[in-house]
């Protein structure tokens, strides 16, 4: 893959997702970062570049300890429920913990990388038929595989072809 479609790819990713540095819940109430990376366990949070803000110290990179109250944080949100309903900016002050910037895009690069891509190639069951589609074509297959249903975002697809 060459640098101009994946640039393509992230791209059309990120026209529909938002960069939220703080830990939330989606709407199906599991815990998400950065540009929709969802979270499965702790050890998944645990392995993430965020840092925490601790008052007299500044902005420091978080600890495991950190990362531990952050996340049963945000084990205690979802035992309360209502997360259907909820915005990811509810969730700002449930924990102290961030993603710089840099890190969440470096975050993003890796999950198309190294996840969603293979994922949607696979689906195709044919490297010479991923070969043929356009870098438009390839987007949003990836963006498909990145959750983002194309019947729930109809204008992700504005200006794109199959054809």
């Amino acid at each position: 893959m060459n640098d101009k479609s994946l640039a393509t790819i992230k791209d059309h990713i990120h026209a529909g997702e938002k960069a939220i540095p703080f830990p939330y819940l989606d709407n199906k109430g599991n815990v998400t970062i950065a540009i929709g990376h969802k979270i499965e366990n702790f050890e998944q949070f645990e392995k993430l570049d965020i840092n925490v803000g601790k008052p007299g110290r500044g902005v420091i990179p978080a600890t495991p300890e950190d990362k531990r109250q952050a996340w049963d944080a945000l084990q205690g949100e979802i035992e309360k429920g209502g997360f259907e309903k909820r915005p990811a900016s509810d969730y700002q002050t449930v924990t102290a913990t961030r993603m710089a910037p840099d890190a969440v895009e470096a975050d993003f690069g890796r999950l198309v990388r190294e996840d969603h891509l293979p994922k949607a190639k696979a689906a195709l069951k044919d490297d010479a038929a991923w070969d043929r589609l356009t870098d438009t074509q390839k987007a949003i297959l990836v963006d498909v595989q990145y959750a983002r249903a194309v019947h729930v975002y109809p204008e992700s697809l504005r200006g794109f072809t199959f054809c």
